[in-house]
């Protein structure tokens, strides 16, 4: 399977893209304010990454916490 370059090469739904872009965006802006250089092929790999981890997180917590409220309800 070939290697993914780049987050726009996956097939995201339109308000996923847009959102990859404007957290792409302020991470550029932020680096560029503390004077840092971040290579946007490599920002893309790691945003995408990052976002998954913390989706994949919060997915899990909301799994116990509607787990728990179901418990109440028994």
């Amino acid at each position: 399977m070939a290697e993914l370059q780049n987050w726009q090469e996956i097939k995201v739904h339109p308000r996923l893209a847009k959102m990859l872009g404007t957290a792409r965006y302020l991470v550029l802006n932020l680096a560029q304010e503390k004077k840092q250089s971040i290579p946007p092929e490599q920002l893309d790999l790691v945003l995408v990454g990052v976002m998954r981890r913390r989706f994949e997180k919060c997915l899990g917590e909301l799994w116990e916490e509607v787990i728990a409220e179901l418990s109440k309800g028994s």
